[in-house]
């Protein structure tokens, strides 16, 4: 194996290397690393996947907000989901990647009721876990696991809760 190094800045801490093989690897070998940060094809795969979604979740709950008013509990969740979005953008940056623009704002549709909304929420956030723990079994960088665990668990603990509770007072 060789190593190709590319100054990326003017300090000499500011390069990436990147690991060679004479014969082919699987995306799960091929690695390339910045400083001290080792990430492979699936981790950056997965950091973008999982932001995109965040971006989506935002940018839907930020639409029942304008649609329906500041409703519980998308007023709160839509603020976590900015959180999360920033947990994961911070990931990007240590690892020195270049991280996928926001464009969901104007991709989301207005749901035609609160109720709708709510059941779509549940579905997603559902969906949600199911995503991280997809994820999950193809990172190995132990920042990003935590990030991903951590977003999981508000999703399963915290988020899809207090849709079904919202879902339930309004289907009573």
């Amino acid at each position: 194996m060789s190593q190709i190094r590319l100054q990326t800045g003017k300090c000499c801490h500011d390069q990436l290397t990147i690991a060679v093989r004479s014969r082919p690897c699987s995306p799960r070998t091929m690695t390339a690393v910045r400083g001290k940060h080792e990430m492979n094809e699936q981790t950056i795969a997965a950091l973008t996947e999982a932001l995109e979604d965040e971006y989506k979740a935002r940018a839907t709950y930020r639409k029942v907000i304008d649609t329906f008013g500041p409703v519980r509990p998308f007023i709160n969740i839509v603020e976590a989901e900015d959180r999360h979005a920033s947990a994961l953008l911070r990931q990007f940056e240590r690892l020195g990647i270049p991280a996928p623009p926001d464009t969901w704002a104007d991709r989301v549709a207005a749901p035609k009721s609160i109720a709708a909304a709510c059941a779509a929420a549940v579905a997603a956030e559902i969906e949600n876990v199911e995503m991280y723990e997809r994820l999950l079994s193809v990172v190995d960088d132990p920042s990003v696991r935590t990030v991903l665990l951590n977003l999981q668990d508000a999703s399963r603990n915290r988020h899809l809760p207090a849709f079904r509770r919202y879902l339930d007072r309004l289907q009573r």
